[in-house]
């Protein structure tokens, strides 16, 4: 009888424990009061995050708090970045970026780029004239995306040995040589 009763209190105890589990184990309910704080802040974060109070080391808390990953995906060695941020409530954004790349011929619009620079200057348009409308036709250098400079467009001329019919009817020159312009 004894053993019997010690066995129901066990069995008694290991259900409240069960239950004390389950209820621990379950999400709290917000109240509609914290549920309307919680949305103030929510639409007050650009507010904080440009207070001159907030501190960095804030600011990195907020982002902690509301993005869960952050994916960026090289589109080879380009200046394309594909950018994915999986935020904290399961929603997703996706956008594109470029980036600082060190070599011009690693530009995804390389090959379109040459062939530009080929008929503009097969149609005998001079130098300045070939950066700017390059410029104005929505190319970029590999560095920032900033607009080319004349000179980096004669670089990149002499480079596919592209010269306009003046430049042919001056003599070749040879290393350590320039010539008056230069």
């Amino acid at each position: 009888m004894a053993q019997d009763w010690e066995e129901q209190l066990t069995a008694q105890r290991q259900v409240q424990e069960d239950d004390q589990r389950f209820v621990h184990a379950q999400p709290q309910v917000l109240s509609q009061g914290e549920r309307d704080a919680i949305t103030q802040l929510a639409q007050n974060i650009p507010a904080l995050w440009h207070a001159p109070t907030t501190t960095m080391s804030e600011r990195k808390e907020i982002v902690r708090q509301i993005i869960q990953r952050v994916r960026v995906t090289a589109e080879d060695q380009s200046e394309r970045l594909a950018i994915t941020i999986e935020w904290m409530g399961g929603g997703t954004t996706t956008g594109v970026t470029t980036r600082p790349i060190s070599r011009l011929e690693n530009l995804r619009d390389y090959p379109h780029l040459c062939e530009r620079l080929r008929a503009l200057v097969a149609d005998g348009y001079p130098t300045a004239e070939i950066t700017d409308v390059l410029n104005q036709e929505g190319f970029r250098s590999p560095r920032r995306g900033a607009p080319f400079t004349h000179e980096a467009m004669r670089t990149l001329r002499r480079r596919l040995g592209l010269r306009t019919h003046r430049e042919r009817c001056h003599p070749v020159l040879q290393r350590h040589e320039w010539g008056i312009s230069e």
